[in-house]
C-alpha cells in the first residue's frame, strides 16, 4: 500500500477542508499526536499493513470515501481544522502510535478518537458510502458544506450593500430637497427685494415702469 493511499489537505493557509494526514514516519506521527493532544480533537483514522490482503481489498473504498468527504465538507472555522484529521496509519505509524493512541491488535482497524473516547468501526459492509456515513457522524460537529462559509460572507456583502444604497438615495433624496429649499428662499428673497423698498409697496405695469401705491 503506498503513502498517497489519502491526498492530504492543501498546503494553503486559507484551506477549510479537513485535513488528511498520511502517517508512514516519526515526522507525520507527531504531528498526529498534536492534533490528538488538543481539547476537543476529533480523529477518524485508518490502522492497516502493507501486504494485509483485507488492507488492500479495502483500499480503493476507503480512498473513494475520503475523496467524496473531501468534495462535499470543509472545516466550520479554524479552531476545527486543527482538531480534526482523517488519517492513514501504516506499519511505522503504528510503531510510533500504539503506546500514544490504542493497541491495534489486527488490520485493517479503524477507529474514531477524541477526548477521552474511542469507538472502532464494527460494520460488515466495508464499502465508500459507508465509510462516508461514518466520517459525517464522528466529524459532525467540526464539518459544513462546502462553500456554505462563502455563500453566508457573500449574503453579508449583499445585504451591506443594499443598506448603502437604500442609505445614497435618502442622502440624495435629502440633498434634492435641501437644494430646492434653497432655490426657493433665494428666489423669495428676490422678491422681497424687489417689492419691499424703502418701507412702499412697489407694482410694475405693462410697460415696465413702476409706480409707487399710494
Amino acid at each position: 500500500m503506498t503513502n498517497s493511499l489519502i491526498n492530504g489537505s492543501s498546503s494553503s493557509s486559507s484551506s477549510m477542508k479537513v485535513t488528511m494526514l498520511n502517517v508512514t514516519n516519526k515526522s507525520t506521527s507527531d504531528k498526529l499526536e498534536k492534533i490528538h493532544a488538543r481539547k476537543n480533537h476529533h480523529i477518524v483514522a485508518l490502522f492497516y499493513r502493507d501486504g494485509c490482503p483485507p488492507c488492500d481489498k479495502m483500499k480503493p473504498e476507503w480512498k473513494h470515501a475520503c475523496e467524496m468527504f473531501k468534495q462535499k465538507y470543509e472545516c466550520k472555522d479554524k479552531n476545527a481544522k486543527e482538531r480534526a484529521v482523517i488519517a492513514n496509519v501504516n506499519d511505522k505509524g503504528i510503531e510510533y502510535l500504539d503506546k500514544v493512541f490504542h493497541k491495534i491488535e489486527g488490520t485493517p482497524t479503524i477507529l474514531y478518537m477524541s477526548d477521552n473516547s474511542i469507538r472502532e468501526y464494527n460494520e460488515n459492509d466495508r464499502t465508500a458510502p459507508t465509510f462516508l456515513k461514518w466520517f459525517e457522524e464522528s466529524l459532525k460537529d467540526e464539518i459544513v458544506p462546502v462553500n456554505s462559509i462563502m455563500n453566508k460572507s457573500k449574503t453579508k456583502t449583499r445585504s451591506r450593500t443594499r443598506r448603502s444604497g437604500r442609505s445614497g438615495r435618502s442622502g440624495s433624496s435629502r440633498s434634492s430637497r435641501s437644494s430646492r429649499s434653497s432655490r426657493s428662499s433665494r428666489t423669495s428673497r428676490r422678491r422681497k427685494n424687489t417689492l419691499d423698498v424703502n418701507g412702499g409697496c412697489w407694482t410694475s405695469n405693462k410697460g415696465g415702469k413702476t409706480n409707487k401705491k399710494k
